[in-house]
């Protein structure tokens, strides 16, 4: 908590708890949660989300229905500037018993509340015992490329696991796959990790072909999974926050329009609050259609665009892919000692920079890089002590992220 503490003073952006409705399950699909999303809004409104994560009968008393752990997670502005990366945290267990809140969940709530610009909570059902390998008590928000994301619905994993992680839809798709490995991967086995995740990569490779239109992201991404023998029974209902705007999809079963409902209003903070579980304070709740992206940019009105030919074939991804195509960083190993190095894959064409810093903001490295892909090596100097190092690639006008853990 000590790092929270330090970090009071900053401005915070807050996206919201997440919380995922179970609905029917299979026996070896992705854990279910429920959620609450906030996102920042041009008014306020009427509903106090800090009363109501913080009431044992509030979001926390869902945990009788989600027991299997929460999390937390809010973005900081800096320092150093340009560092959007969120600050998670995630308990075991339920989120309160009886009348009496998890004195963790309830420390971490009354951290992040007063100090949010944007950020994410969210309760756990895990509907398979191993879904949270390597044991992380509940893996979403998922967070990579600066993107928390977390599924809120139904997916089996064996088939998402073999006609989407090891298929191969696009050449480039190995390259990305090693570039960014999943976490929760099941040992290899797989009836066994987590679907949700996979749905996010393969979010996360759309995105990274079109970064200025998510939207068409998503249609592909669901469009994709469409395709998957079995994918009847699905639910792709799901959020998408980075520092500068929320996605939301509710993308239920077309014959099955009430289950996984999404609605959103306005608090007194100010925030849009999204949420799949409506709370029963608060007046002026809108529920999202079914088969709809929202998007609530920041500061901003939302803007709901209609995903009903989401169940058409992929569309082919863009030609000039390559020129589009975000970065792609990833440590050779870390923790690291000594020198340290990095690999990275850059659109062709131009050079980008590598930045490194340590955590209390101060620049170590300012590094050129050349198009294509390659390895940067590094040597901290004697001075430089053990702990965690943050690193970005830039080129024209996009970054990646990542963090190392230095030992001395």
């Amino acid at each position: 908590m000590s790092d929270m503490l330090a970090m009071k003073h900053m401005r915070w952006w807050v996206v919201g708890a997440l919380l995922i409705w179970s609905g029917s399950c299979l026996a070896s699909a992705s854990p279910g949660s429920t959620f609450l999303a906030l996102s920042p809004a041009p008014d306020p409104g009427d509903f106090d989300v800090a009363a109501y994560c913080t009431d044992p009968g509030g979001f926390a008393g869902l945990a009788t229905q989600y027991p299997d752990g929460w999390s937390a997670a809010y973005r900081s502005a800096g320092p150093p500037a340009g560092w959007d990366r969120p600050f998670i945290i995630r308990g075991g267990g339920p989120a309160s018993s009886g009348e009496i809140l998890h004195p963790r969940f309830s420390c971490a709530v009354t951290e992040m509340l007063p100090v949010r610009v944007s950020g994410v909570m969210s309760l756990l059902q895990a509907m398979d015992p191993d879904a949270c390998y390597p044991g992380k008590p509940n893996p979403q928000p998922l967070y990579r490329e600066g993107f928390l994301f977390v599924h809120d619905g139904v997916i089996d994993i064996e088939p998402i696991t073999t006609d989407v992680w090891l298929g191969n839809q696009d050449p480039d798709w190995v390259t990305f796959k090693l570039l960014h490995p999943r976490d929760y991967n099941g040992n290899g086995e797989p009836t066994r990790g987590n679907a949700s995740e996979i749905y996010f990569l393969a979010l996360l490779y759309e995105i990274q072909a079109t970064p200025d239109d998510v939207p068409a992201a998503f249609q592909r991404t669901i469009a994709l999974m469409r395709t998957i023998p079995g994918y009847a029974g699905w639910q792709f209902n799901a959020v998408l926050q980075n520092a500068d705007c929320t996605w939301v999809l509710r993308h239920a079963l077309p014959g099955d329009p009430d289950t996984y409902r999404i609605f959103y209003g306005l608090t007194t903070a100010g925030e849009y609050c999204v949420t799949d579980h409506l709370p029963a304070t608060g007046t002026g709740w809108v529920e999202m259609p079914n088969l709809t992206l929202g998007v609530f940019p920041a500061g901003e009105a939302p803007v709901f665009i209609s995903m009903l030919d989401s169940s058409a074939e992929p569309e082919s991804r863009p030609a000039d892919r390559d020129a589009k195509i975000a970065l792609s960083l990833m440590p050779l190993r870390s923790p690291a000692r000594g020198r340290i190095e990095l690999s990275y894959r850059t659109p062709p064409g131009a050079s980008g920079s590598l930045q490194i810093w340590d955590l209390e903001g101060r620049s170590l490295a300012n590094l050129t890089v050349r198009a294509g892909s390659g390895t940067v090596r590094w040597t901290p100097s004697p001075e430089q002590g053990s702990g965690l190092l943050m690193t970005r690639l830039s080129w024209e006008g996009a970054e990646q992220h990542r963090r190392i853990l230095y030992l001395r």
